[in-house]
């Protein structure tokens, strides 16, 4: 598992190009969109690679709170989450 970073983030937009149906909450726009509306949400996304292509990707989000806490959760304002890949 690695975490994305800049260093790596044309490995992303790479699996998102050649990965057809990726729902959209699983893109890099998404997370920019979530980051720049909601102060207390930071994206964290991992992903696995195998050789040198990304098989799986792990998306979530620190949503901090004064009153509930920080937590880390997969998509936040969705019903469902979770991996996407292989």
């Amino acid at each position: 598992m690695k975490i994305l970073n800049e260093e790596n983030k044309n490995l992303w937009m790479d699996f998102e190009r050649k990965t057809e149906n990726l729902p959209p909450q699983y893109s890099l726009r998404w997370k920019e969109a979530i980051e720049s509306s909601y102060k207390n949400c930071k994206g964290c996304y991992y992903f696995y690679q195998d050789d040198k292509s990304i098989k799986s990707i792990f998306p979530f989000f620190l949503i901090e709170s004064k009153i509930f806490g920080n937590r880390l959760i997969s998509q936040p304002f969705l019903d469902f989450g979770g991996s996407f890949g292989e």
